[in-house]
């Protein structure tokens, strides 16, 4: 156990280094390993397994029930604190207690194509989510109509293209935007294989460009975006992560309080890097009561 200052959560003693201790993964706290009643065997085999440990404090919050090993306990503990209620009440029987059910599936489905799993199907709140359209440059002329309203009635448009090398689509991306019947608010770009020389070469009139290109010594990858240059705009670099779980771009729009953000994994990179990196990013941006728009390749 380290020799730090911290008391352990059940005796309040402090830890000494010639001591041996486990840490709760829930509240963070020391314990020493005799307070927490675990043999040498099972201190040992702790200390290789990748398993979370958690004190008694926290499995009582998770698991209200845990010490309960009796069944008339159990059924007096969810119906009343008084003991006489189950001797004068015996059709309180343990077999009669509602039965959890688990929900059935179909194994030969995948996994996040079952509903039972699926987190936009079984959300406990009221957020009413808008419908994305994924389309290819050809179908966007054939729906600018309605999006031509949505955007005369919010003021607000963002569109997102993979571009897997700028310089092959770059004349199918101008055309597209020149095609469409309003303005842009913004237009993200995800794997542009840009390099800091090349950056300048793309210009769209009516655009200010921002790009994030890969050092020189590697190649691919690349994120870029397009603001109208009706909006007032400032790049949120505090936003990107230093490490190399993923390539991104940001930008704030002060006026209206939106962060409009280009989000690219490359192919292998660690995904539980990654969805740590977007918690961190997501919680950031939430306690600014921002509003945020962001593109994901």
């Amino acid at each position: 156990m380290p020799n730090i200052d911290i008391a352990c959560l059940d005796c309040s003693k402090p830890g000494k280094s010639n001591q041996k201790g486990v840490f709760c993964d829930s509240c963070r706290r020391w314990v020493h390993a005799k307070c927490a009643k675990l043999s040498e065997n099972d201190f040992h085999a702790l200390g290789i397994s990748n398993d979370s440990w958690f004190c008694a404090l926290c499995l009582q919050t998770i698991f209200p029930f845990n010490r309960i090993v009796d069944d008339k306990e159990f059924i007096v503990g969810v119906t009343s604190s008084d003991q006489s209620v189950f001797n004068s009440q015996p059709h309180l029987c343990y077999d009669k207690l509602p039965v959890f059910n688990s929900f059935q599936f179909n194994e030969t489905r995948y996994l996040l194509n079952n509903e039972n799993f699926d987190p936009d199907v079984n959300y406990f709140n009221d957020l009413k989510l808008s419908d994305s359209v994924y389309c290819v440059a050809s179908d966007i002329s054939s729906i600018s109509v309605n999006m031509s309203e949505n955007v005369s009635k919010y003021n607000f448009s963002v569109l997102n293209a993979n571009c897997r090398d700028i310089s092959r689509c770059f004349n199918d991306v101008t055309n597209m935007v020149a095609d469409l019947d309003f303005n842009l608010t913004a237009l993200a770009l995800s794997e542009t294989w840009t390099t800091l020389d090349t950056e300048e070469l793309y210009h769209i009139d009516g655009y200010t460009s921002v790009f994030k290109s890969r050092d020189s010594d590697k190649s691919g990858g690349g994120v870029g975006l397009y603001i109208n240059d009706s909006v007032l705009h400032t790049v949120r670099s505090d936003l990107c992560p230093q490490d190399n779980c993923a390539e991104t771009l940001f930008v704030e729009l002060p006026h209206d309080n939106v962060i409009i953000g280009c989000v690219y994994r490359p192919p292998g990179n660690d995904v539980n890097l990654f969805t740590a990196y977007l918690d961190l990013l997501l919680t950031k941006i939430n306690h600014k009561h921002k509003t945020a728009f962001i593109t994901k390749r």
